[in-house]
């Protein structure tokens, strides 16, 4: 059992086990388990040996049975390892094996081989809706897995950051928008842990998600920056973004370089007015095609290619995402606390199945189940203020969560993104323009060659064009799939949604508490809803046009 401190700051896993097993049954699981253990060496797992060891209430990560059964609900209370498998003699087949598969490093380059051994078998990994043949097995591991790359980071985290959200316990300074500021409510104690963990969440959240939106093109905030310029400004601003090669640069350069191929490669049958006899040249004939096709087409598909990977290898995405609920569902369980509602913010959370993701629902629930045995320990909060009634902690739960939340949404969530979208359409109707306006120009080289024999280009001019409508259109498509991708446009239709929660808290004068545990409610379900809206849109590879 984890000692009840407020310097416990990793997420321990609980593990169960099912009545009918021997003593000797449960000192081998015992072993088996000291053995995963040994993978996980940031992450405390607890395992009762007995039922009567089981801490009451304590949440439970899987339980091992003896066979698993097939349950009429359609989605299991708890996850299931059956002892065979967690016990197995063999160094493969058990779960101790699976678990080291799992944690192992994985670089760009194994991530590509597995694929292409996937792609030449036939064979693919289990996704996360996926039955396998180790059925739970693989699901607890990959949750144990991710558990412990959050422990990892959570135990190297200095202090948190300030703006996660303010701590119930110190003064809010006056400010003339707010004259009158709420005044210090006593933190339960307990509570200090969610806060540091919430904070690191956020933090470890913001550094993914900038990793995997600059890998793609840039951050909504550099492309919400763009809008208030020049049209000259913004393409100046836009050419700055671009230096870098994330995946739509190199999609757009695999596009120039797989046009340049298909059109130069023969050269000219003529002298050309700007040219000249140089494309006429062997040397041209020789060096241009085999240049565009190496140096620009496969050249740029290489390096998104290993940029995607590397991403991939490192699980951006699924990290910035987790980390993501993690906090916010860590923000609302401290405003519970400071509302000294006795209130677990996972049952504000859809029920779903249990997948990869489900390890951040789980660490919820272990840390409130920390949080609540160290308030039962020690249920006098560590403070000199006094003691605070209802009123006062709704009126510093509504300044610390709603107003902050509501400036947030309206500020900064809703105007970057909606600026963001814009500038992004810009850019997309820029490239569209330019292939409209090239598609005039060779009608008319068409019509005019077609009703008079005249060539109004060369040859040269016309393969130009060729190539600048195909990178224009990919330029536009590559605009609209940053904001499909990003989900700007959904990112602000459920950001007015919470908005609106929000304020409704706001415009109540009388300090409801039932408005404030609904807003809480809609904000931690808009939360679930984006996280599973975002794994469901993954980075995809670079494919060239």
């Amino acid at each position: 059992m984890l000692p009840v401190t407020e310097r416990l700051t990793t997420i321990p896993v609980y593990i169960g086990i099912a009545d009918g097993f021997s003593d000797d049954e449960r000192r081998r699981a015992a072993i088996a388990i000291a053995g995963l253990q040994a993978l996980l060496p940031d992450t405390e797992l607890i395992f009762a040996a007995r039922p009567a060891d089981e801490d009451a209430g304590a949440p439970v990560w899987f339980r091992i049975v003896r066979t698993v059964a097939v349950s009429s609900d359609v989605i299991k209370p708890c996850l299931e390892v059956e002892f065979t498998l967690l016990c197995h003699d063999a160094a493969v087949g058990s779960l101790c094996a699976l678990l080291q598969e799992v944690v192992a490093p994985v670089t760009a380059w194994s991530y590509t081989a597995a694929l292409f051994h996937g792609f030449v078998t036939g064979k693919t990994a289990p996704g996360e809706h996926q039955e396998s043949a180790d059925g739970d097995a693989r699901i607890v591991c990959v949750q144990l897995a991710a558990l412990e790359r959050f422990n990892r980071k959570l135990a190297g985290k200095p202090a948190d950051n300030g703006f996660f959200i303010a701590r119930c316990n110190t003064a809010i300074q006056a400010t003339e928008a707010c004259p009158h500021p709420a005044r210090p409510v006593p933190e339960a104690p307990g509570m200090a842990r969610l806060h540091t963990v919430g904070a690191a969440a956020d933090h470890f959240a913001i550094l993914y998600q900038t990793r995997w939106q600059q890998l793609v093109l840039a951050t909504t905030n550099q492309l919400a920056g763009l809008y208030p310029r020049s049209p000259l400004g913004r393409l100046i601003g836009l050419f700055g973004m671009l230096l870098p090669a994330s995946l739509i640069v190199c999609g757009i350069g695999s596009a120039l370089g797989y046009a340049i191929f298909t059109e130069f490669s023969l050269g000219c049958q003529h002298p050309d007015f700007f040219l000249g006899e140089m494309c006429m040249s062997a040397f041209w004939k020789h060096w241009v095609g085999p240049a565009a096709f190496f140096l620009l087409y496969l050249l740029s598909l290489a390096w998104a290619w290993g940029r995607y990977a590397a991403a991939k290898a490192d699980r951006v995405e699924n990290q910035h995402q987790d980390y993501r609920l993690l906090a916010e569902c860590l923000r609302v369980q401290y405003v519970l606390g400071v509302l000294d509602q006795p209130v677990c913010v996972h049952e504000f959370l859809p029920m779903v199945e249990h997948a990869e993701a489900g390890w951040v629902r789980l660490a919820v629930l272990s840390l409130e189940y920390l949080r609540s045995r160290q308030s039962a320990a020690s249920p006098q909060p560590e403070s000199n203020l006094p003691a605070a009634g209802p009123i006062d902690r709704i009126l510093r739960a509504r300044q610390d969560f709603v107003e902050a939340q509501a400036a947030y949404h309206a500020d900064k969530l809703i105007v970057r993104r909606e600026r963001a979208v814009a500038v992004l359409n810009w850019l997309a109707s820029l490239g569209m323009g330019v292939f409209l306006v090239i598609l005039l120009v060779l009608v008319v080289q068409v019509a005019t060659e077609f009703l008079t024999g005249k060539h109004l280009l060369s040859e040269i001019a016309h393969h130009v064009l060729i190539v600048l409508q195909i990178v224009s259109l990919a330029f536009w498509g590559s605009m609209r799939k940053v904001a499909d991708l990003f989900g700007l446009e959904q990112e602000i239709q459920r950001g007015k949604l919470v908005l609106h929660a929000l304020r409704h808290v706001e415009a109540d004068a009388s300090g409801s508490q039932v408005r404030l545990m609904d807003a809480l409610k809609v904000f931690t379900a808009d939360q679930a809803a984006w996280h599973a809206l975002q794994r469901a849109k993954p980075i995809e590879a670079a494919t060239g046009a």
